[in-house]
Order: C-alpha cells, then structure tokens, then sequence
C-alpha cells in the first residue's frame, strides 16, 4: 500500500514542479507537463529505474487515459467559433490535409507489415547501418 502513496506522491510532486515551471516561464501547464513527464521517463530508463514510476500499475494506466481524453476535450473547448467562421477556408485545408494523411498513413503501415516489407530493424538499416554494422548482421 505504500508503494502506491510513494508513486502517487512522485506523480503530484511532479505535477507541482511543473506548474511552477509554467508559471514562470509564462506558458501552457499542460506543456510543462508533457515535457517534465518525458524527461523524467528518460532519466529513469537511463538508469534502469522506470519501475519507479509506477508504468506497470493499472490505476495509474487509467488515470493516465483519463488525462489524455481530458486535455484533449479541453484543447476542443478552447476553440473559438468566430475565428474557425473568419478563417473556414484555412481550417478546411487543413482538416483536409491532416484526415488524408491519417487515412494513408494507416492503411499504408498495415500494408508494409502484412507484405513483410519492414522488418525490426528497419529501412534506415538497409540504408546506413548495413555497411558498417556487417558483422551485427550475421
């Protein structure tokens, strides 16, 4: 029960230090956040400790889930719709181009893996890494 308060209180404490970086940077909590949150993950991968973070547990899975459906709701509500109406053609352009490369992009990758055109070691290997990694490769 403990090592739920610990993680818990990691997260808040987390929460706190970005929240006071935002303030006085002057921009977005929920961008400080993102980004204290990756870093964090790195630095704890770096040295072998991502458990500490608690990655594993479910409860805090969901609330993880729950925050990214409540930033993106809160990102729709601060839509304007007098700028959208002003600027339709704009944001139909791009509506467009974003729904056309989402709806290529998907059906493309599924296409690359059923073929068994990638491989885990991808492209890039094929390109770069092959040459000099000959010996990794055998």
């Amino acid at each position: 029960m403990e090592h739920i308060f610990t993680i818990a209180a990691l997260w808040l404490g987390l929460a706190i230090v970005s929240a006071i970086i935002a303030y006085h940077l002057r921009i977005s909590i929920a961008l400080v956040e993102i980004c204290v949150g990756v870093i964090v993950g790195f630095v704890a991968d770096s040295f072998g400790k991502i458990d500490i973070l608690g990655s594993h547990e479910e409860w805090l899975r969901f609330l993880a889930s729950s925050g990214a459906i409540l930033l993106t709701f809160l990102a729709g509500a601060e839509l304007e719709p007098d700028v959208i109406r002003r600027k339709l053609k704009e944001v139909i352009v791009i509506g467009l181009i974003g729904f056309l490369l989402l709806s290529w992009a998907v059906p493309l990758s599924l296409i690359i893996y059923w073929t068994g055109i990638s491989r885990p070691v991808c492209f890039v290997e094929s390109l770069y890494l092959r040459p000099r990694w000959r010996w990794f490769m055998r």
